[in-house]
């Protein structure tokens, strides 16, 4: 059942991931795996490139069998492998589906989006320790027009090509594990969004590995300066992560999106209950919350 809810979790964090304007981070957060992710994420080492090796080894070995075992535990990697199946399973299969309702009901799909994301803010500030009213207000609102100014920038074209989307991978994945900051935008803003999402569903392996990659190193590099500062810094970090998911609102707001002949206000009321509803329930289910 553990594994199932984790599994889910990364259902919700891939949906969000798919959708500009949306963090994956924000689920992981409101579902209480953020930290637990980014310490996990930031154990990894060079040395743990051996894991594969040590594994085919371990049917026959018990040396590698040992070895494995360590890597495992050090890399927490039943929580990766099982949130990065729900994530990758999540993606690949709403790949077409969300940008498509995205297309043709944008003001009733932001207006969704816009309940789940507000919401959301109580988050983090839950998570605060020592609650002072200036030092909090302060950093929210650095971290919030730092995240309006992201959404308001223009668009910066990167080439749609194998470097291209290595690079864009190396750029989204970070924004994609900060709650409030969403890798699909930055992809958007980048050019590859589209680019990108067509060769998942079209299974392009010569764009998807090199994306891949660019993940990879992307996320391996920051997530260690995002462990730190949670580590040293936790309040202020906190702070931050509201303000960012704050600002991120102006990306998703609704009546930007509105049009009279084809957009439905009840609709849209309705589904912004739906998301408000849907993220109150998330955050009345987290053991960590109600322990805060």
């Amino acid at each position: 059942m553990e594994k199932m809810k984790l599994f889910l979790k990364g259902v919700g964090m891939g949906a969000a991931d798919v959708v500009p304007g949306v963090s994956g981070g924000t689920i992981a957060f409101v579902t209480g795996i953020y930290e637990e992710l980014v310490t996990s994420l930031a154990s990894v080492k060079v040395s743990h490139i051996k894991l594969p090796w040590f594994a085919l080894r371990s049917f026959s070995n018990a040396s590698a069998k040992t070895e494995f075992l360590k890597m495992a535990q050090e890399l927490n990697l039943k929580f990766l492998i099982t949130l990065g199946a729900g994530i990758a399973i999540s993606v690949l299969s709403l790949a077409k589906v969300i940008p498509h309702y995205m297309e043709t009901a944008p003001f009733e799909t932001f207006s969704l989006f816009f309940g789940l994301i507000l919401f959301s803010i109580y988050v983090p500030y839950k998570k605060i320790h020592n609650k002072n009213a200036l030092t909090a207000a302060i950093f929210v609102l650095i971290a919030a027009g730092s995240s309006y100014f992201f959404y308001a920038n223009p668009a910066i074209g990167f080439p749609q090509s194998s470097i291209g989307v290595f690079l864009g991978g190396m750029v989204a994945i970070c924004a994609m594990i900060l709650p409030g900051i969403s890798g699909s935008y930055l992809l958007l803003m980048m050019g590859l969004y589209r680019f990108v999402l067509d060769a998942l569903h079209n299974k392009e392996l010569s764009i998807i590995l090199p994306f891949m990659a660019g993940c990879a190193v992307g996320i391996l590099a920051f997530v260690k300066l995002l462990q730190w500062l949670l580590s040293h810094h936790r309040d202020k970090t906190l702070a931050s992560l509201s303000g960012l998911i704050l600002g991120s609102l102006v990306k998703v707001w609704p009546m930007a999106h509105f049009n009279e002949a084809t957009s439905s206000i009840n609709i849209g009321a309705l589904m912004f209950l739906l998301g408000a509803v849907a993220m109150m329930t998330m955050i009345r289910l987290d053991p960590d919350l109600k322990a805060e």
